[in-house]
């Protein structure tokens, strides 16, 4: 699974951004998770999330076209994980476009439950199965201004994970922000607690 190119490929969708190389830290080891899975597991809950985000496009557009418009929609789709598994997504979107200009402010709201959702790293070396128990809420807002961004979010929920020989349930609490455009590139700092262990990660465009 590499999960920096699917979510540099959903930026671009929804940006024209360009997509490059990327990069992630984790801190804070577990006596039930290894440095490189707490890693793992933040990074697939966020851009499992993020890319599910992208599946409920504003719409329903209402006032004058030459005006920022107001959108509104909602999605319940379920959608395949990068190794097996899948992930139940319940999406709403709301905010404003303007056609003219291109700057957009929109608010996402998901709730996901993971089924046997299986994420791995992208040398291979690492794999975890998610399950929803019951899930996770992933809300963020987004600003689009000239060409650039910014975004801030939240997500909170329990899942269940499975690794080699080791389960168990995990409280997640992250936040997460970021921001860039099409010149000056993509950077994201999710932080906060994934079964108890203080998570830092950041990942980036160039």
């Amino acid at each position: 699974m590499n999960l920096h190119r699917t979510r540099t490929a959903t930026l671009a969708l929804l940006f024209g951004l360009v997509a490059g190389a990327c990069s992630d830290d984790a801190t804070g080891p577990s006596e039930s998770l290894t440095e490189a899975e707490l890693a793992l597991l933040a990074e697939s809950l966020f851009v499992l999330g993020f890319d599910a985000s992208f599946d409920t496009p504003p719409s329903g557009a209402e006032g004058p076209e030459a005006a920022p418009a107001s959108f509104e929609n909602s999605i319940d789709v379920t959608v395949p994980c990068p190794v097996s598994g899948t992930v139940r997504v319940e999406a709403g979107v709301i905010g404003t476009v303007d056609g003219e200009t291109g700057a957009a402010d929109l608010d996402y709201a998901l709730d996901q439950t993971h089924t046997a959702c299986v994420v791995e790293s992208e040398d291979g070396s690492t794999r975890i199965q998610i399950d929803g128990e019951p899930g996770t809420a992933f809300d963020y807002s987004i600003d689009l201004v000239e060409g650039l961004f910014t975004v801030d979010g939240s997500l909170t929920g329990n899942v269940r994970y499975a690794s080699a020989d080791r389960t168990g349930v995990c409280l997640t609490d992250l936040a997460w922000s970021g921001s860039g455009g099409i010149e000056d590139g993509n950077s994201f700092s999710i932080t906060g607690t994934i079964c108890g262990i203080s998570v830092s990660t950041s990942i980036s465009d160039s």
